[in-house]
């Protein structure tokens, strides 16, 4: 499955611009992806103001991912990265090839490969549109000053011209605006997208959190019963053994009881056949 990330990185970080890409690659590579193409652009003016900061430096990555599950992971670890202020992710195989982009060979100057989009600056486009238009409405001048003719001849001639070579000039750079505002809206929705993906995994986040919070709330709870459970039945089997104890003290009483009735008959028994010796005693020696 093929995909898309385009990430913003803000002017303020041009000098750890190659240490944010790789960190990017790392991430992708680390989750199982294969960068197949990139593009990296050049400084660009922002759509509208990022934390205070007007410019920054738009990359694209093209990557390879064997399962689809993996984004999420991604998207988590790419959240996590301080150097990115913006970025999307889209699925790429509908898409168009990425622009030609321009690599140093291996063994000139830096070992470390630099790679630069083919870019084109509007504002230039627009001055060298001027530039063209200014050329050709002087080479057509001379031109028609040149030819020998009267003047009301040539005034009308020049006027003639330049009416068409000023109203093509001016097509052009409406035309040239139009692209701008054009690019202008592409990158609102870029950045609307990015954006709202931003926020929509803030919301999952914090939707997480809310989760965790209710489950954590919930097993106090349940412990909370658990422990006044256990106390009142250990109440409750503390009363039964003093219940018990109780009644065995009373069951130990009577045997004791018993036991001293049992011993004070036998006594008693005991003094009634000493008395009946001693009288038959009497009656044989009266004999």
């Amino acid at each position: 499955m093929n995909y898309e990330i385009n990430f913003l990185i803000l002017q303020s970080k041009t000098e750890e611009l190659d240490e944010i890409r790789n960190q990017v690659k790392k991430v992708i590579e680390s989750n199982g992806g294969e960068i197949t193409d990139q593009l990296i652009y050049k400084k660009r003016k922002l759509a509208y103001e990022i934390k205070h900061e007007f410019y920054g430096f738009y990359t694209v990555y093209r990557f390879n991912l064997k399962d689809g599950d993996v984004l999420k992971t991604l998207t988590r670890e790419m959240n996590l990265l301080n150097g990115v202020s913006r970025y999307i992710i889209v699925r790429a195989d509908e898409l168009p090839k990425l622009e030609i982009v321009t690599a140093k060979k291996k063994g000139e100057g830096d070992s470390t490969e630099e790679t630069e989009s083919k870019e084109i600056d509007k504002e230039k486009v627009i001055k060298e549109i001027s530039k063209e238009s200014a050329q050709e409405n002087a080479a057509k001048i001379k031109e028609v000053k040149s030819v020998d003719v009267d003047k009301t001849e040539e005034s009308d001639t020049i006027k003639k011209e330049e009416e068409p070579l000023s109203e093509g000039v001016e097509s052009k750079k409406e035309e040239a605006v139009k692209t701008e505002e054009d690019a202008g809206k592409d990158k609102k929705k870029e950045e609307s997208d990015i954006v709202s993906t931003k926020t929509e995994e803030k919301e999952d986040a914090d939707e997480k959190k809310e989760l965790l919070k209710d489950k954590e709330e919930k097993e106090k709870e349940e412990r909370k019963k658990d422990e006044e459970g256990e106390g009142v039945e250990k109440k409750e089997e503390k009363e039964e053994k003093k219940k018990e104890e109780k009644e065995e003290k009373k069951e130990e009483e009577k045997e004791e009881k018993k036991k001293e009735k049992k011993k004070e008959e036998k006594e008693e028994k005991r003094g009634i056949s000493m008395e009946e010796l001693d009288k038959k005693l009497d009656e044989i020696l009266d004999i």
